[in-house]
């Protein structure tokens, strides 16, 4: 471990909980996932559990990820991740990690799950409703790197999807985890190009949501090989 990485967990540490065990538990998980240069820029407590939003060198490869992890005591107990490459910035400008990262709004933590948790049912599972109910139109920032702002820009990357066979199916929502404004939805899918049974990759979404004034304004997000994201 660097100095630079223990800084960096030594700050966001301290806002969550003030614990030192857990910034020594967050830089041995990170040793043992063999990480380095590692730079974490959202850190999200909601109970037991605490999320990670970083960018790190893991076996030579450049990546960005999300890493889920269920504390006892200030000591990981159980751990899940899902980690991407990581990629220019996106047609608007906007990287995977760069964004908002003050948390605040404390109190609308369960309103804004089930904002997320009914986006994710309504629009994603079972493609009804409108995007707009949720979604704020003037507003809306894109982190994923294929994918502009705006309404406009999701339209446009489902429309590119359709017309290359791509397959991008939610089937079932496994948690909500956040912290004020910001919401982390981890769902099992499929994501990819069809084989001849109408079949593609399982996968994990894992989604980071900024909401202001009951609308989600920001989005990140990792598409993973499924592990055991069910087991939440």
């Amino acid at each position: 471990m660097t100095n630079k990485i223990i800084g960096t967990l030594a700050i966001g540490a301290s806002i969550l909980l003030g614990a030192e065990n857990l910034q020594e538990s967050i830089q041995t998980y990170m040793h043992q996932q063999k990480r380095e240069d590692v730079k974490i820029h959202r850190i999200l407590q909601d109970g037991d559990y605490v999320v990670l939003h970083s960018e790190f060198k893991e076996g030579g490869d450049d990546l960005v990820g999300f890493d889920v992890l269920h504390l006892k005591d200030g000591k990981i107990q159980k751990s899940w991740s899902a980690t991407t490459p990581k990629a220019p910035a996106n047609p608007s400008g906007h990287t995977q990690t760069d964004g908002e990262v003050r948390i605040k709004d404390k109190q609308e933590t369960q309103r804004n799950k089930e904002i997320v948790k009914n986006l994710v049912q309504n629009i994603l599972i079972n493609r009804s409703g409108n995007l707009t109910d949720y979604i704020d139109q003037t507003t809306y920032i894109q982190h994923n790197s294929g994918i502009k702002d705006g309404i406009e820009g999701l339209s446009e990357a489902l429309a590119y999807l359709a017309q290359n066979a791509i397959k991008m199916q939610y089937d079932s929502n496994v948690a909500l985890i956040g912290e004020g404004n910001f919401i982390l939805s981890i769902s099992k899918g499929e994501f990819g190009k069809e084989d001849a049974k109408g079949e593609a990759q399982k996968v994990a979404f894992y989604d980071l949501f900024r909401l202001e004034n009951g609308k989600i304004v920001e989005h990140w997000d990792v598409i993973s090989e499924l592990k055991d994201q069910a087991s939440f």
